[in-house]
């Protein structure tokens, strides 16, 4: 479990290490590889930000309520 802005991210780290391994793995076998592991990095990212967002919208939902 990876923390980010103080939630845990199991998904991304695996998905680092993947990339990472697969990434020397993809020079030998070619760009196909190269390219599923960027879009792996891609959606991670995109879900990191996405929860993020959510996270603050939250917290300013609360702070509205009060």
């Amino acid at each position: 479990m990876y923390r980010f802005n103080g939630v845990s991210m199991p998904g991304f780290g695996v998905g680092v290490l993947l990339a990472i391994v697969l990434g020397f793995v993809g020079y030998g076998f070619g760009k196909v590889l190269t390219i599923s592991i960027a879009t792996w990095i891609a959606i991670d990212v995109i879900t990191i930000v996405q929860i993020v967002v959510s996270k603050k919208n939250e917290k300013n939902d609360a702070q509205e309520l009060e």
